[in-house]
């Protein structure tokens, strides 16, 4: 999400470090999180981090598939986040029943 008319995606990506960029994806996962679980908006998230470019997993306005879920535990797996893990199976379980029943 760009909180800047003149931010250039492009050039903003390309200067960031590796370590950087890292820094920024586990980040956005955490934002990602935020989202799914109805802790924050992405509105909250960017008026909070306050930088040029805030990052997300997926977009913010996208409603998760299962698939998105999956990958996103695997990363907070990744970052030993495993009570962020727990919270997400037990969401995914549910969005699983559901579509389940269709």
């Amino acid at each position: 999400m760009n909180n800047n008319e003149n931010f250039n995606e492009s050039d903003y990506l390309e200067g960031l470090s590796n370590k950087n960029f890292t820094d920024e994806f586990r980040q956005g996962v955490y934002n990602t999180f935020d989202i799914i679980t109805g802790r924050r908006s992405a509105n909250e998230i960017v008026l909070d981090q306050g930088s040029e470019f805030t990052f997300f997993f997926m977009s913010p306005d996208e409603v998760p598939t299962l698939e998105d879920i999956e990958e996103i535990m695997g990363y907070l797996t990744d970052y030993e986040e495993y009570e962020m893990c727990g919270e997400l199976n037990l969401l995914y379980k549910e969005l699983k029943k559901r579509n389940d029943r269709r």
